[in-house]
């Protein structure tokens, strides 16, 4: 990735490689839009939510990057920072979030 000349060749490998490394069935990479969350890029059994956005503080990439902390979410169903409603129309039933950058999170990376 040191060698990638722009941010589309970034979220190309990391979107692809975080789902190779860790066997998932999607993964999404996600930057913050002043106080949106935007689902830029995606690689996904089925589609999620590229090209949407969502309110900072009502889904779980808005949560990592808030709190500057990853999370692992083994069932969505039993966390309160997950909105089901937009989630029950996907595949999704578990997943880890990461924020990119500790200090101020520019955005994040689900799987």
């Amino acid at each position: 990735m040191s060698a990638s000349q722009d941010l589309t060749t970034v979220m190309d490998i990391v979107r692809h490689s975080v789902r190779d490394l860790l066997g998932s069935d999607g993964a999404t990479f996600v930057m913050r839009e002043n106080d949106s969350c935007y689902y830029v890029e995606e690689d996904a059994i089925s589609p999620l939510w590229k090209g949407k956005k969502f309110p900072m503080e009502t889904c779980i990439s808005g949560w990592v990057m808030s709190h500057r902390e990853p999370a692992v979410i083994s069932d969505i169903y039993q966390d309160p920072r997950i909105p089901i409603d937009v989630h029950k129309k996907t595949f999704v039933k578990s997943l880890a979030m990461v924020p990119i950058k500790t200090n101020s999170p520019m955005g994040a990376i689900g799987c």
